[in-house]
């Protein structure tokens, strides 16, 4: 393994070479360079889908059709979502307008965006700011893929909110140095998406007894049915059958969460304990301090922030991680995306344990990319995923009193449930880590 990561890290090094080079005579970019580099940056072990272009452990699709910036991202996430894995070797795990993590990968989607349109149009990227409720000279941006912020190509004078209308989203190609530049997020322009990708290896040849003992807790006895066909999958390298296992012993878990909420819809400490307990995986661990629930750790944090500062806390939580060997890989934390009615209920209980009451709390959606108050509103999650589970508390969200209210909390009212909030007032929060588990065998 540690041989292979050094071969590929000697490729993307030549790349990078290639295209500093490239970039440097003269700083032009021409039709016959950019494919050059685009052929060159292709890995045969790790390959993109049809129509995209790869660097490094991404892949990058122009998308011609003018759209707002909302509209982009969420064009983009349906293209993540029909993906299939490429079996034993790659796990793509969704897509979200572009990020940028360094000047040759803006250079590289640069020559992307030039092979499909043989010029440099302005182009929607996955960077924003929206979360602040006014102009602010002190602006944090984030990418909405969920990914650090650790690089920029700012137009000259850029960002700069021109003539004092906000400007929350970023596009490229502006200027003469076709650069970034903040610009309002409901004007139409063409795309560019990326893909995040995990590399997948081999099989684990214990998964299916820790999965087995996972069952065997839960319902009191052993499962050999189980742990039989678990094996013959194995065995067989059918991973799409033991990834449908998996996923049975996972609605397992789910159906204990949904009884154990249903009788009576009451959530006591002893309950919120007993909870987190059966849902960690010693085979697949969560960081000290965090709590794991499905593929993903969670952690309560009790410091009240903004949601803009508690987001960025979230992602350097994330960036202290070091990977598990043979085991796990961190792939970043931000704020607490929610993806069913069990998982929120299991946030709930994280909170519930940390605190003892249940505290108005940050999680990870927002619709801020929106300039006004407006009544058709696109959500979305920091961490890049799909909005597709919402637990509102009555009459939310509103947008109290004609305000703009573009973070979500919870723990809001009766139900405790979620509320649209001002993204500037401080509250405690619940960070996630995003995991990909690799699949090795070990002798």
């Amino acid at each position: 393994m540690t041989r292979l990561q050094e071969t590929i890290t000697m490729a993307m090094l030549t790349l990078l070479l290639l295209l500093s080079a490239a970039f440097t005579l003269g700083d032009i970019m021409t039709a016959n360079i950019a494919n050059d580099l685009v052929k060159f940056a292709a890995d045969q072990r790790n390959p993109c889908p049809r129509g995209w272009f790869q660097f490094n452990s991404r892949c990058f699709m122009f998308v011609k059709t003018a759209m707002t910036w909302p509209k982009a991202e969420r064009h983009c996430q349906l293209l993540g979502e029909k993906l299939k894995p490429v079996r034993n070797t790659v796990k793509y795990l969704g897509a979200n307008l572009a990020s940028v993590h360094s000047y040759e990968e803006f250079r590289f989607l640069q020559a992307v965006v030039l092979i499909n349109t043989g010029s440099f149009p302005l182009t929607w990227i996955g960077g924003y700011d929206a979360v602040q409720a006014k102009v602010e000279k002190d602006r944090l941006w984030f990418w909405s893929d969920g990914s650090k912020f650790d690089h920029e190509s700012w137009a000259e004078g850029e960002p700069n909110n021109h003539y004092g209308a906000r400007e929350p989203c970023i596009q490229m190609n502006f200027g003469a140095e076709n650069g970034w530049n903040d610009e309002s997020c409901g004007k139409s322009y063409p795309s560019v998406c990326s893909i995040r990708t995990c590399l997948i290896l081999q099989t684990i040849n214990w998964f299916c007894d820790w999965t087995n003992q996972t069952l065997k807790t839960a319902m009191g006895k052993s499962l050999d049915w189980y742990q039989e066909g678990c094996e013959n999958n194995l065995k067989s390298a059918d991973m799409t059958r033991l990834q449908e296992t998996i996923t049975m012993a996972m609605l397992t878990l789910l159906l204990l969460l949904s009884a154990a909420f249903t009788l009576g819809d009451i959530m006591t400490a002893n309950i919120a304990n007993d909870l987190v307990k059966f849902a960690a995986d010693q085979r697949n661990p969560c960081p000290r301090g965090w709590f794991q629930f499905n593929s993903r750790c969670f952690m309560f944090v009790k410091t009240a922030m903004t949601w803009p500062k508690a987001e960025r806390h979230c992602q350097l939580l994330g960036e202290k991680l070091k990977p598990v060997r043979n085991t796990v890989k961190y792939l970043g934390a931000n704020l607490a995306s929610v993806h069913s009615y069990e998982e929120f209920r299991f946030l709930q209980a994280v909170v519930l344990i940390n605190t003892g009451s249940f505290p108005l709390t940050w999680i990870g959606g927002y619709d801020a990319v929106q300039a006004k108050v407006e009544k058709d509103r696109l959500w979305f999650w920091s961490d890049g995923s799909k909005f597709d589970h919402e637990s509102w508390a009555e009459g939310e969200p509103n947008n109290h009193y004609g305000a703009r209210e573009p973070c979500i909390q919870m723990n809001f009212g009766a139900e405790n449930g979620w509320n649209d909030e001002s993204c500037g007032k401080s509250y405690p929060s619940v960070c996630s880590i995003r995991t990909c588990l690799i699949l090795q065998t070990i002798n």
